[in-house]
């Protein structure tokens, strides 16, 4: 089957790169695992939303599944005033937390 996946890079050097592509798979988690093992920005990625098909995306309809990073799901719930000099440390309220394997994440 082909899916729709919509994906973000980490920061570039300011802003995350936005890229959509087509993935074959012969369900979602394997399309999504087959887009990560083809994904080849220079910044790595970030985060990944897996649709059933483009107008599913353009709609806004729910996503099938996410990857998230280890970062973006750190990240996740986190408010106030966020700064972040490098990828995997945080500074948050100025306090300051380590993400081990930050651009390691999974399937949720």
């Amino acid at each position: 089957m082909e899916y729709f996946i919509q994906a973000n890079s980490f920061a570039a050097p300011f802003f995350s790169d936005t890229s959509t592509k087509f993935q074959e798979g012969t369900n979602p988690e394997e399309a999504m695992e087959n887009f990560i093992k083809e994904y080849s920005h220079p910044c790595g990625l970030y985060a990944a939303a897996l649709y059933k098909d483009a107008n599913h995306f353009h709609k806004n309809e729910k996503p099938l599944l996410r990857w998230l990073s280890n970062q973006a799901q750190f990240m996740n719930d986190k408010t106030g005033l966020i700064r972040s000099d490098r990828t995997g440390e945080i500074e948050i309220n100025g306090v300051k937390h380590i993400i081990s394997d930050p651009k390691g994440g999974s399937i949720v």
